[in-house]
């Protein structure tokens, strides 16, 4: 489980992390409710890191056309950065989101 600590500490030694606890309805960007306590976590970190800014970097299984992949994980990834901010209070101007799509697959 993704913890504010963890991510910090992450962050600081690597410069990014990855985050495999958001899950999302296949080939859509609709946030599972089991995601909760990872959006939470996140959340905490952000607002204990307010003079720093993020990118949320989406990806999508990679099944389909290269177009449709892509459009999935920016939308999965403004989806994270909707909820983040509308949810929990997150200053949108902390945040980015972008999608990769098969550029850069997660397995």
């Amino acid at each position: 489980m993704v913890t504010a600590t963890s991510m910090d500490k992450g962050i600081k030694e690597t410069g990014h992390i990855a985050i495999y606890d958001i899950l999302f309805a296949g080939d859509k960007a609709e946030i599972k409710p089991e995601s909760e306590n990872a959006l939470r976590n996140i959340a905490e970190f952000l607002k204990a890191n307010a003079g720093s800014k993020y990118f949320i970097v989406g990806h999508a299984a990679g099944i389909g056309d290269f177009t449709s992949g892509m459009t999935l994980s920016e939308n999965r990834a403004k989806a994270v950065m909707n909820e983040l901010t509308a949810k929990y209070g997150v200053n949108k101007k902390q945040l980015k989101a972008y999608g990769v799509g098969a550029l850069c697959p997660v397995s």
